[in-house]
Parts: structure tokens; C-alpha cells; sequence
């Protein structure tokens, strides 16, 4: 019997190789949509964050506000030692917008209650040095 030669197979391809079509578009087209998705989404978070921190806020370039603005100012001068209240606040009548430091006040009050006390020990002494006079003439 005669021996059959095997043929030689090439298994090398004769060309450039060349992916198969399908698979590298699906992928891709998964990555496109994926991509788009996140981005709508952080679109979308950020839309609403901005709307939430921005929905009560009304901006203009050319804005005039109706309201009485007051001038004030204290009947007694002195050192601010406290504010309560901030710039453009609404204040009522009564409220307390700011205190004095009391210390000039009380050494005020100490100094002139002294000079009423001299003023009652000369008068004293006028009625005495009166007297006096009086019972030598």
C-alpha cells in the first residue's frame, strides 16, 4: 500500500490579520453609553445641588430694594463694647442695637456725686460761718 503523505497545513494567515467587526464596536459602543451615563448623572447631581443652594436667592445688576433706611446715632458718645445687630438687619423700635462701655459713665456719676457732697459740706459750712456771723453782731 502506498503511504499517504499528510498535506502541511499552513496555519498562519495569508493577510494582515483582522478582528472580527462585532465584537470591538459592541464594546465600544458599551463604553460610549457608560460614559455618557455617569456624565448625564453628574450633570444632573450637579443641576440640583446648584438649584437647591440657589432657589432662594434672586440676583439682578440693576435691583432697588423699598425700605426706610434711618439714620441713628447715640444721645451719650463712648467706647462700643457690644453689637447686636449686623449691616441692612430689620430692627423694631425699642430694640437694643449696641452697648457702651459703662466704666466713663459710673466714674462720671462717682465724680459729680463727690463734687454734690463737697458742694452740701460748703454749704454746711457757709450756714455755720452765717451763724456765727449772726450771733457776733
Amino acid at each position: 500500500m502506498a503511504a499517504v503523505r499528510p498535506q502541511s497545513v499552513d496555519l498562519a494567515p495569508d493577510g494582515p490579520s483582522v478582528p472580527s467587526p462585532a465584537p470591538q464596536p459592541l464594546r465600544r459602543r458599551r463604553g460610549v453609553l457608560l460614559t455618557a451615563a455617569v456624565l448625564g448623572l453628574v450633570l444632573l447631581a450637579a443641576g440640583i445641588a446648584y438649584w437647591l443652594h440657589a432657589r432662594g436667592r434672586v440676583s439682578t445688576d440693576d435691583a432697588f430694594i423699598e425700605a426706610r433706611i434711618i439714620h441713628i446715632s447715640p444721645k451719650v458718645g463712648g467706647q462700643i463694647v457690644e453689637l447686636d445687630v449686623t449691616d441692612n438687619q430689620r430692627v423694631r423700635a425699642g430694640d437694643v442695637l449696641l452697648r457702651i462701655d459703662p466704666r466713663d459713665y459710673e466714674a462720671s456719676a462717682q465724680q459729680a456725686r463727690a463734687q454734690v457732697r463737697a458742694a452740701e459740706v460748703e454749704a454746711q459750712r457757709a450756714r455755720t460761718d452765717a451763724q456765727r456771723v449772726n450771733a457776733l453782731f
